[in-house]
């Protein structure tokens, strides 16, 4: 099914925290669809309206997750690479449906199991399954930490304070001055609300007064 080196990958993931080989290859033997899906460059994984069916963990990829605004552009929301998951958030909605659009910026490998599986008693084993809802629940509190913390950033009035503080945060998740963010200059806008001009422009203010360097996509936190 999955060979070694991919098998260790998925369960260093936190879903499988306290899982042995042993208990992945029991699951993965009970549950009830095939566990591996793949998806093309370009393709729409998931649209907003859609039913999940599925908690997937991205093995390799990256996947864009935007919102469709009245307007009729889409807003990006978040950018999810290897070791991520999709479907977690939606694990106890009522409906069960997506709230974003999922779209595969490379072609993408997912690891999945049924919602079904995960929700339900008498699918997988039950003691397995207790501990598949504990560490989704686990990641839906660190989840919603993001959140929280997004909707901090986009609440500050000033661009410079809503950059500092989105940088700031990833320094503390690297654990480092100098770090590698998974945007662009098009999707950082997007992601802050902002114009992208208006962004670069104050990059290069802060880059001047010493609060930061950056190139590209990596930038160095000076302040």
């Amino acid at each position: 099914m999955f060979d070694t080196e991919t098998e260790n990958f998925i369960l260093g993931s936190k879903i499988f925290i306290g899982f042995s080989q042993e208990d992945f290859r029991n699951l993965c033997e009970h549950i009830t669809e095939a566990p591996e899906k793949r998806f093309l460059r370009g393709e729409t994984i998931l649209s907003e309206g859609d039913m999940i069916r599925y908690v997937g963990l991205i093995i390799s990829g990256e996947v864009e997750v935007s919102r469709l605004l009245v307007n009729g552009e889409f807003f990006l929301v978040n950018k999810l690479s290897r070791r991520n998951t999709i479907g977690i958030d939606t694990a106890y909605k009522v409906g069960h449906t997506s709230d974003y659009f999922y779209t595969a910026v490379t072609d993408v490998e997912f690891f999945r199991i049924p919602l079904n599986d995960v929700i339900k008693e008498g699918h997988i084993d039950e003691n397995l399954r207790v501990r598949l809802v504990t560490n989704i629940t686990i990641i839906l509190t660190q989840e919603n930490l993001r959140i929280n913390m997004r909707l901090n950033i986009l609440s500050e009035k000033s661009l410079r304070r809503r950059i500092y503080l989105y940088l700031s945060d990833k320094k503390r998740v690297y654990k480092k001055n100098s770090f590698t963010i998974p945007y662009n200059r098009e999707e950082m806008a997007n992601f802050l609300c902002v114009n992208r001009s208006a962004l670069s422009k104050e990059l290069a203010k802060m880059k001047e007064d010493g609060i930061l360097d950056y190139y590209q996509n990596s930038f160095r936190l000076l302040k």
